[in-house]
């Protein structure tokens, strides 16, 4: 198992909004609980669309993929760096590496 730090954060995962960009819910001490938005390191999904932007190709089979297979599970995300304001990390769910 990994060793815990306090870089390390568990939580549920609450999103999925792109194959490499999730949302986990965590409790903190106060008892309130938080959601934080984080993004997988080494991971270059195809972008999902919006207003402003087309929808790269198997942007929308990218992150149904990643959703079926990690949505409502306990996580542990292990942050690696942080890079404009942005938190990159490794995800392991079920002692799976995600990332792989």
């Amino acid at each position: 198992m990994v060793e815990k730090s306090k870089k390390n954060l568990t939580g549920l995962i609450k999103g999925v909004f792109s194959g490499d960009h999730i949302a986990i819910h965590k409790s903190s001490k106060t008892g309130l609980p938080t959601e934080r938005q984080v993004y997988l390191s080494s991971i270059t999904a195809p972008k999902m669309g919006s207003t402003n932007r087309t929808e790269e190709p198997f942007g929308f089979a990218a992150r149904e993929f990643l959703r079926e297979k990690i949505i409502g599970k306990k996580c542990e995300f292990i942050l690696e760096y942080t890079y404009s304001a942005r938190d990159y990390g490794t995800l392991i769910v079920n002692e799976e590496n995600i990332n792989f």
